[in-house]
């Protein structure tokens, strides 16, 4: 226990600890930042507006084209129809905006479900609709039926509210880059007992056994305190300057259904629990493999890369090489982001069902096992000698 306290001693003086606390955070408030002032041009509300401003400088122009043709021509009569139906589209826009601004959530939603489904039949009635501008068509008309049953204040992809931009952050910026900080860390830790390739902890009294726990627990305490202060900081400032967020915001996610996923919106708060059990057990084989390289190695930069390569490298190659995709659930390294594992939409970027929460489980579980008995063996077999 004391050398275990030790290693995170140095640890959390480290220059480098600090240095990449410090990168990770900048990044956190950076994107912060740019969510907020960018979500205040994405709200409903400033939509809703923009469009209805659209719309009335359309009719105007309209108006002073009529002066332009015979009243007994088509053309006018065309435009005639066009001002109607553009005003139309008017009253519809000044109502969702009362509506919105009176905060009356299910009837704005609605209204919001009807333009779209709208647009969804003109797109599909074209020669040569866009599937994916039909998909993307659909899961909004799924976000506003949710949030129509469970009325609260919609929220834009590029969130700012406490929780919200926890969950944004996890899923896009953080997984890589917590990969990169704790193997920058972890390799210098790991590394750090070893003189001449010669391990000085093995002069330390006691058995090799307790000794190579202390060692993990003191990574795996050092990675899981760096993972949950980054992420208490980032949520702590989302949350004062911008409001908590809801736990209830939907959060999409895809099933699979004979060999095809089909997505769907469920609430923030279901995905904690299987995203949190994925980051724990990925951390712990952070530090178990960081271990067992430095072991091998005995020697800091080569250690750094081939962890690096072993983990980010093999991660990036789970999305651009195929025969890596179809193997990439049996890769610790593919769950790296833990959210979009336990949502099922990394299965269904790279169009692998089997990556999911419980191949995870399994593949990590596994993957720590035998490197804690590759770690051990050197022991095992120095004790069948001596025997």
């Amino acid at each position: 226990m004391s050398y275990m306290i030790f290693r995170l001693q140095k640890a959390v003086k480290s220059n480098l600890t600090l240095i990449c606390m410090a990168l990770a955070l900048a990044l956190s408030f950076g994107v912060l930042y740019l969510n907020a002032r960018n979500s205040r041009t994405l709200t409903l509300e400033v939509q809703t507006a923009e469009n209805l401003a659209q719309e009335e400088d359309a009719v105007h122009k309209m108006q002073k084209d009529l002066s332009k043709y015979s009243k007994s021509g088509d053309a006018y009569k065309l435009t005639k129809e066009s001002i109607a139906e553009n005003k139309g589209e008017i009253r519809k826009n000044q109502e969702l905006l009362r509506l919105l601004k009176e905060k009356k959530w299910q009837q704005a939603y609605k209204h919001k479900i009807a333009d779209i489904q709208k647009f969804k039949r003109l797109a599909q009635s074209e020669d040569k609709s866009d599937p994916e501008l039909i998909a993307s068509l659909n899961r909004e008309i799924l976000l506003f039926s949710y949030l129509k049953k469970h009325p609260q204040p919609y929220q834009t992809d590029q969130p700012s509210k406490g929780i919200q931009f926890l969950f944004n952050l996890n899923e896009i910026y953080l997984p890589i880059i917590f990969a990169l900080m704790g193997v920058f860390i972890l390799s210098q830790l790991a590394t750090d007992s070893y003189r001449q390739r010669y391990d000085l902890t093995s002069l330390l009294p006691g058995s090799r056994l307790a000794d190579l726990g202390e060692k993990i627990a003191a990574n795996f305490l050092t990675l899981l305190g760096v993972f949950l202060l980054i992420n208490l900081l980032a949520f702590i400032l989302a949350s004062l300057f911008y409001g908590l967020g809801s736990w209830d915001y939907p959060y999409l996610v895809y099933h699979w259904h004979g060999g095809k996923s089909y997505p769907a919106y469920i609430a923030s708060w279901r995905l904690l629990a299987p995203a949190l059990c994925l980051q724990l057990l990925l951390l712990l084989q952070l530090a178990s493999l960081t271990e067992l390289i430095a072991k091998i190695i005995r020697d800091k930069f080569p250690t750094l890369l081939i962890v690096l390569l072993l983990t980010v490298g093999l991660n990036l190659c789970v999305y651009v090489i195929v025969p890596v995709t179809k193997v990439a659930q049996w890769l610790p390294s593919t769950y790296l982001n833990c959210l979009s594992v336990s949502s099922n939409s990394l299965a269904q970027q790279v169009n692998n069902q089997a990556i999911d929460f419980n191949h995870g489980v399994i593949t990590l579980t596994v993957t720590i096992i035998i490197t804690c008995f590759l770690l051990l063996l050197p022991s095992l077999g120095k004790r069948k000698r001596l025997a």
